[in-house]
C-alpha cells in the first residue's frame, strides 16, 4: 500500500500565517531545522533552512522557509509512504537514478530519489 504522507514546499516566512494559516487554514504542528550538510546532500542547497510542518484535516505540508526570493533553490517534494522503500532504493540505484539514503540516530532509514526531469520524492516506512 502506498499513500502520499506529505508534500514539501518552499515558501517566505510572511507566508506561514498569511497564507498558509489564515487563507488555507492550515495548523502549525511542529518545525526543524535542516542543516546545510543534509540540505547540500538532498536539495543542492548549502544553507541551514527551517522547517514548517502545516496540518489541515489530512493534508500535511512541510514548507521549508527560504530567505531569498530568486526563484532558483527549491525543496519541493512528495513524501510517499511504501512498504519497499529499500528495494525501491536498490532498483533506483540499479537503473542509474539519483538516489539518496539517510539512516537517523534510531536506525531508522529515508529515501530520496528522482527521476530524470528532477521531480524528488522522498520514501518512508516509519
Amino acid at each position: 500500500m502506498t499513500h502520499l504522507k506529505h508534500a514539501g514546499l518552499t515558501v517566505s516566512k510572511d507566508d506561514i500565517q498569511n497564507f498558509y494559516m489564515e487563507i488555507l487554514g492550515f495548523r502549525a504542528e511542529g518545525e526543524f531545522q535542516i542543516n546545510h550538510e543534509l540540505s547540500e546532500s538532498i536539495f543542492n542547497i548549502n544553507n541551514d533552512i527551517e522547517v514548517c510542518y502545516m496540518v489541515n484535516n489530512e493534508v500535511t505540508l512541510e514548507l521549508f522557509i527560504y530567505p531569498n526570493s530568486d526563484n532558483h533553490h527549491f525543496f519541493q517534494h512528495l513524501c510517499l509512504w511504501m512498504e519497499n522503500c529499500e528495494e525501491i532504493y536498490e532498483n533506483a540505484l540499479e537503473k542509474n537514478y539519483w538516489a539518496f539514503r539517510r539512516t537517523n540516530s534510531k536506525n531508522q532509514s529515508t529515501y530520496f530519489i528522482k527521476d530524470n526531469m528532477n521531480n524528488l520524492f522522498e520514501l518512508k516506512n516509519n
